[in-house]
C-alpha cells in the first residue's frame, strides 16, 4: 500500500515542493517512513498509538515518531503538512462520527493543494456518503481502487 503513497510524494516533487512535510498517521513500526526516508529528502512524521513503535521504527534525523490519541487534536498548526497518510487505520473506528472527526482533523493540519491518503475496508461508496458529502467544499475526492485520497482546495 505504501507504493500509492509514494505516488503521492513523487507528484509533490514534480511539482516543486521540497522538502516534504509527510504524516503517518498510525505509523506502527515505521514501514512506510523506512521506504520514503531511504528513497526521498524530507520531514516525515509518524504518529501512532503503539506503545513499542519506537522501539522497532527507524530513527534518523529526518523522522520523528510520536505517540498520541487520533481521536483528539492532532498537535499540529493549520496547514503544516503536504501529505497525511493512514494505511488500513480509520477502519478501527466503527462509529461515523469518529471517523468523520478523524478525517477532518487530518485535513485540517494539510496545506493547501496537500493530499490525505487513505485506505480502509470500507467501500468508496460508504465514504463517498458518510463523509466526503459533508466535505465537498473543501476537498476533491478521487479513489484508486481501496486507496482514497482528498486534496485540500
Amino acid at each position: 500500500q505504501s507504493l500509492n503513497l509514494f505516488n503521492f510524494v513523487r507528484v509533490k516533487l514534480e511539482e516543486g515542493v521540497v522538502p516534504i512535510k509527510i504524516l503517518d498517521v498510525g505509523c506502527g513500526e515505521g514501514v512506510a517512513i523506512r521506504e520514503l526516508a531511504e528513497k526521498w529528502r524530507g520531514s516525515l512524521l509518524g504518529f501512532g498509538v503503539d506503545r513499542f513503535m519506537g522501539e522497532r521504527a527507524l530513527s534518523s534525523s529526518q523522522v520523528e515518531l510520536k505517540r498520541a490519541n487520533i481521536l483528539r487534536t492532532l498537535p499540529f498548526s493549520n496547514a503544516f503538512f503536504d501529505i497525511v497518510y493512514a494505511n488500513e487505520v480509520l477502519m478501527y473506528f466503527m462509529d461515523d462520527a469518529s471517523v468523520f472527526s478523524i478525517v477532518v482533523e487530518c485535513v485540517r493540519v494539510l496545506r493547501s493543494n496537500g493530499v490525505f491518503v487513505f485506505n480502509d475496508d470500507k467501500s468508496v461508496a460508504w465514504y463517498e456518503t458518510h463523509i466526503i458529502a459533508k466535505m465537498r467544499d473543501s476537498c476533491a475526492f478521487n479513489h484508486e481502487g481501496s486507496c482514497m485520497w482528498l486534496i485540500k482546495k
